[in-house]
């Protein structure tokens, strides 16, 4: 499955590559990977906020919550993201 929505990013498709990765992890909502690459892909196409609610830090693991603290960190909210850090340690 990671493999179609990795192969849409490398394309012109981005908003089919988040429709892939949203309808995935609804799907499968404790897997942190699909959480983080979407995440991933908002911070390329400059939605860092919607990075934000994407790796939301509800049920997410070590993975998500450094991810989530690094797009927090990205977009200025430096108290956020330490907070966010502290969580996953």
């Amino acid at each position: 499955m990671h493999t179609q929505g990795d192969s849409l990013l490398g394309s012109d498709k981005v908003e089919e590559y988040i429709e892939f990765y949203k309808k995935a992890i609804k799907c499968a909502p404790q897997d942190a990977t699909l959480k983080c690459r979407l995440g991933t892909v908002y911070v390329m196409t400059d939605q860092a906020e919607n990075a934000v609610e994407a790796l939301s830090p509800n049920e997410m693991g070590e993975e998500g919550l450094i991810g989530l603290a690094s797009v927090q960190k990205m977009i200025g909210k430096d108290q956020d993201a330490i907070a966010t850090y502290n969580k996953s340690i």
